[in-house]
């Protein structure tokens, strides 16, 4: 599955910007743009 990668690339690329994003919704409850922790979480569940 290329989703860890494909997240990582995001996150390289625009690391201040999913970092943020990460934290906004996780506090207010909206997830909308935040494949690091949708993707991480589903991806080191299984992996793991």
């Amino acid at each position: 599955m290329d989703i860890r990668q494909g997240w990582r690339l995001i996150n390289c690329r625009e690391r201040g910007t999913v970092r943020q994003s990460t934290a906004r919704p996780r506090r207010n409850g909206r997830v909308k743009h935040v494949p690091e922790a949708d993707f991480t979480m589903e991806a080191d569940s299984p992996s793991g």
